[in-house]
């Protein structure tokens, strides 16, 4: 991107409060389709790389909650509606676990996910265990980022596994996992979660 694109917002007070605050914190940056959340969510995650995550004990994640098209949702579902599209949740909590795990010691383990490898019918963890191993993640490290990115592409969608995904995202702020902090960058407003905001 062009040198300075999008530090309008890193030198946003409410972006600074938020990313410097003890607290618990969601920050919810608003805007219309096309006007370049997607870029300015890329150039929040390379600043949080570059300043906070190299500290130890500091973790970023982050994801784009992207719909699987119509052909994809007919073949995972079994359905043959054309106008069909699903998020698939599982790959969306995995990939936020993967990134924080990558911040724990070799030698620690979690025993959601110890459960799952134990299990006899399926070593892959399910929906469940990976969300309560995200929240044994976060309780583990000093302070984590998520920037969550695309929640605008979804939730036209209707699909309930979005308002359950809202959810969880909700239930990891109002967490007990002080002294721990957590951080939620997010590009759409939810019901769901209380946030600040930031309009672009």
């Amino acid at each position: 991107c062009l040198e300075g694109t999008g530090q309008w917002l890193l030198d946003n007070e409410e972006f600074q409060s938020w990313e410097s605050s003890s607290e618990t914190k969601l920050l919810w940056v608003r805007g219309k389709h096309g006007c370049g959340k997607s870029h300015l969510a890329a150039r929040v995650i390379d600043h949080l790389a570059r300043t906070q995550a190299h500290d130890g004990g500091v973790a970023l994640s982050y994801i784009y909650c992207n719909p699987i098209d119509a052909s994809n949702a007919a073949r995972n579902t079994g359905t043959s509606n054309e106008n069909s599209a699903m998020i698939d949740l599982d790959r969306l909590i995995g990939t936020l676990l993967k990134q924080l795990l990558r911040y724990l010691p070799v030698s620690e383990s979690l025993p959601s996910l110890e459960h799952a490898a134990g299990s006899k019918d399926d070593a892959r963890p399910t929906r469940e265990q990976m969300k309560t191993a995200i929240v044994e993640a976060l309780s583990r490290l000093q302070k984590a980022f998520m920037v969550i990115d695309g929640l605008d592409e979804c939730h036209k969608i209707g699909n309930p596994h979005f308002a359950k995904f809202c959810d969880f995202i909700g239930s990891l702020l109002r967490s007990s996992l002080s002294p721990r902090t957590t951080k939620i960058i997010v590009d759409r407003k939810s019901t769901r979660l209380n946030s600040s905001h930031i309009t672009i």
